[in-house]
């Protein structure tokens, strides 16, 4: 199964569309700040195009994302850039996205940003 989350109008090819709102291409109308009704590992693919800045809590939906998805499964994020400043002073985005973000989703050791990527040097401090 592949899902979009957050179709909106532009809901991506041969995806299941997801969203709040019943818009023409929505396929389940559905806010994901709650549980996905969807069974455990059951999707291979997620899109999440311009969405997850809005949610309650990241860290649940990532979570719940992770229960429905399949081992390997791929999952592809497009966010607005945390450090642009509109994006920073936007009352509507609950959560800011940059190339760190990626590391609070896992606890495991190895990432796609090497480790030595989140140091800051003593000339950075």
């Amino acid at each position: 199964m592949r899902i979009d989350l957050g179709c909106g109008n532009n809901k991506f090819r041969d995806c299941i569309g997801i969203d709040r709102i019943a818009y023409p291409n929505t396929d389940i109308v559905h806010d994901f700040n709650r549980r996905l009704p969807l069974e455990d590992n059951s999707v291979d693919f997620v899109m999440a195009s311009h969405s997850l800045q809005y949610v309650d809590d990241l860290h649940a939906v990532m979570e719940d994302i992770y229960r429905v998805c399949r081992h390997k499964a791929m999952v592809c994020i497009v966010a607005p850039y945390a450090h642009v400043t509109s994006h920073i002073v936007n009352p509507q985005y609950k959560e800011l996205f940059n190339e760190h973000s990626p590391r609070f989703w896992t606890k495991h050791a190895k990432t796609a940003i090497d480790n030595d990527d989140f140091l800051f040097s003593p000339k950075d401090s």
